[in-house]
């Protein structure tokens, strides 16, 4: 979204609105009924970063340069509803 205004030389919120206003009119002719709530990820991120930050906190995750990734190998059961074994044979 940062990169798209800048490069429409616009504001966040304007392409975010074009975008949203685009999303609605589709789902619209889909036919596709809106919901009674429309939550917003960046009304959230505090609290997002809290979650990502606890696993990381107990040992469960890491953080490298792109991102934080999970350890899978520390989470019992981990693929078993996939039946994917984490060992590689």
């Amino acid at each position: 979204m940062i990169a798209r205004a800048a490069e429409e030389v616009r504001g966040v919120e304007e392409v975010a609105a074009r975008y949203k206003r685009a999303w609605w009119e589709a789902m619209d002719v889909l036919g596709v009924k809106r919901p009674s709530d429309v939550p917003h990820a960046t009304a959230h991120v505090g609290r997002m970063v809290e979650v990502v930050a606890e696993p990381v906190r107990r040992g469960l995750a890491y953080e490298t340069a792109d991102g934080v990734h999970l350890s899978v190998e520390k989470i019992d059961g981990y693929g078993l509803l996939a039946h994917q074994p984490l060992a590689w044979d």
